[in-house]
C-alpha cells in the first residue's frame, strides 16, 4: 500500500512532474520543477515566487492518523 507524506525536497520533487508543494510560510501550491528555468512553476509556466521547501510524495507503508494506524 502506498500514501502521499509530505517530505522535504529530494531528488523526486525534481522530476518534472506536478506535485503539491509547500512554501517556507506554509502556503500551499500547485506546481513542478522547471528545469529549463531551474526554478518552481505553476502549470502556465509562471514561476513560483516562494522558496520552496517540500512536497507531497507517494512513499509505501500505511498511512496514520496523529501517530495512530489509520
Amino acid at each position: 500500500m502506498t500514501h502521499f507524506r509530505e517530505i522535504p525536497l529530494d531528488q523526486g520533487a525534481y522530476n518534472g512532474r506536478h506535485h503539491c508543494l509547500r512554501d517556507d510560510r506554509g502556503m500551499l501550491h500547485s506546481g513542478r520543477w522547471d528545469a529549463a528555468q531551474q526554478l518552481f512553476t505553476y502549470s502556465s509556466g509562471v514561476p513560483i515566487q516562494s522558496e520552496i521547501v517540500a512536497y507531497n510524495a507517494r512513499v509505501p507503508g500505511n498511512p496514520t492518523r496523529n501517530g495512530n494506524p489509520g
